[in-house]
């Protein structure tokens, strides 16, 4: 019997800005009630220590609440995954095909900025990705020229491998097979 394997959801130490800032408010709030309470008069050292103490006290509360919510939905998948016998094995690696106009072009996620130097895959090997498409998505043509119009879309995240370069453009294959050419400028450089 074998089970589904469904993607794990990895939890990331995120920084945002914004919780940052209201967290560092909210520290200057605090400290301005102790002031206007006569509980505390703001030394130097209570506002610094209030003030940046609301700021790292609201990352950290966001980072364990994504922390928290990373752990359920990966036990949740587990659950799934054993719930379903008798599947198809999919690689967890496998995420979804990238968008596109033309409904028989399939691809998949990937990549990172390159230089035109850079060495390409073999293409004999076993497929590994080595880029990402752009948060932005990219165009693919079938041919290395730009001239025509875009054969499809990529959905950015999609991961390919560089198979060849031509006129600063890069040859990608996705993990199905599908190849098309692509802005090699564009393209990210996975990483891990």
């Amino acid at each position: 019997m074998t089970a589904t394997q469904l993607p794990k959801v990895r939890w990331r130490f995120r920084f945002p800005i914004g919780a940052f800032l209201s967290g560092l408010l909210g520290g200057f709030g605090i400290l301005l009630f102790l002031q206007q309470a006569a509980i505390a008069y703001p030394t130097r050292n209570l506002s610094i220590g209030l003030v940046a103490g609301g700021g790292l006290l609201s990352l950290l509360l966001r980072n364990v609440a994504a922390r928290i919510g990373v752990s359920r939905l990966n036990g949740r998948l587990a659950r799934a995954e054993r719930s379903v016998p008798d599947a198809p094995v999919v690689p967890a690696s496998v995420e979804s095909a990238p968008v596109t106009s033309d409904p028989e072009a399939v691809a998949t996620p990937v990549a990172t900025t390159i230089p035109a130097d850079e060495e390409v895959s073999d293409s004999g090997a076993a497929w590994t990705a080595t880029h990402i498409v752009p948060s932005t998505g990219m165009p693919a043509w079938p041919e290395p020229d730009k001239a025509g119009p875009p054969e499809t879309q990529l959905e950015a995240g999609l991961e390919l491998r560089v198979l060849a370069r031509e006129n600063g453009l890069a040859q990608v294959e996705a993990y199905n097979g599908w190849v098309a050419w692509v802005d090699g400028r564009s393209l990210r450089r996975k990483h891990g």
